[in-house]
């Protein structure tokens, strides 16, 4: 059986702090963990 993707716990931190922090220079700063979590964790969940 395949397993489901899952989002990751810390991504779902940073979505709450990104909505905190909703600021164009905050987003910036963060961008890297954005890119290379945030992102790739949505693809799979999406397909």
């Amino acid at each position: 059986m395949d397993a489901h993707p899952v989002f990751p716990s810390a991504g779902l931190e940073f979505l709450r702090d990104l909505a905190r922090n909703n600021a164009r220079s905050w987003f910036e700063e963060n961008r890297h963990y954005y890119d290379h979590v945030i992102l790739p964790a949505l693809r799979d969940i999406l397909g």
